[in-house]
């Protein structure tokens, strides 16, 4: 055996070491994560949640899952959870249409100043009810949300709502 040879195999069994080294770690760090989701830590639920929904940290894929512990860190202030819970329910993954579920969590980010939340509630009041949708709007860009002021003077622009 030559020494390119070796070097290959002293790399390969380094790669598997490892890759069950980091497997263990992750499976205790999904455990304590577990636990303190369990005992209310919102912090913990919101990550798990996006475990769930993404599928990822060695977490299967698991849409009612990752709404169940949005919903939890959601009730419990974490107002990241409640933008992420409404557009989830909004999505209708699952065939269940939830609106006036999503409306509240969104409506309930937007007050609680979370600029995503209030761009798509401006976007989702529209052309319905203008005067709330450039409120929402404006409240998103004093929130630094770029888009909302693209998508406001687009829609001052071809519309004559009263943008003032």
């Amino acid at each position: 055996m030559n020494e390119a040879q070796k070097i290959q195999i002293f790399t390969f069994l380094s790669i598997l070491w490892l890759s069950g080294v980091c497997n263990y770690v992750l499976a205790y760090d999904n455990l304590h994560l577990i636990e303190d989701a369990t005992a209310g830590d919102r912090e913990a639920q919101y990550t798990l949640a996006h475990l769930y929904y993404k599928g990822l940290g060695g977490v299967d894929r698991n849409i009612p899952e990752a709404i169940t512990w949005f919903r939890r860190a959601a009730e419990a202030g974490h107002v990241d959870s409640m933008y992420d819970l409404a557009m989830i329910i909004l999505d209708d993954q699952n065939g269940i249409t939830r609106k006036e579920e999503s409306f509240y969590w969104l409506k309930r980010s937007a007050d609680l100043g979370h600029g995503d939340a209030q761009y798509a509630l401006g976007r989702a009041y529209g052309l319905s009810q203008p005067e709330k949708g450039v409120y929402w709007l404006k409240q998103a860009i004093l929130n630094g949300h770029s888009e909302a002021s693209e998508y406001l003077e687009e829609w001052c622009e071809s519309d004559s709502i009263g943008c003032d």
